[in-house]
């Protein structure tokens, strides 16, 4: 869904937060109780547009985070 956003010229973010796991957001947003939010993807236009909008570095590279098995 993300990479069509963003082919479509839309930004998106996914996200995580503590606010997401309160009964009252699960209330605003209509979750039931048997169900389980993991997270949100925000999305929009940037102002000015993607190619403005500045690119956010990543904290790690995918050799912090690659485990070799062999």
């Amino acid at each position: 869904m993300m990479l069509y956003l963003t082919s479509q010229g839309i930004g998106s973010k996914w996200v995580t937060d503590p606010i997401m796991k309160t009964r009252v957001f699960e209330e605003v947003c209509g979750i039931q109780e048997q169900e389980k939010l993991v997270g949100c993807i925000w999305y929009g236009y940037a102002k000015g547009g993607l190619s403005n909008a500045p690119a956010i570095p990543r904290k790690k590279s995918v050799y912090d985070v690659l485990t070799d098995l062999v």
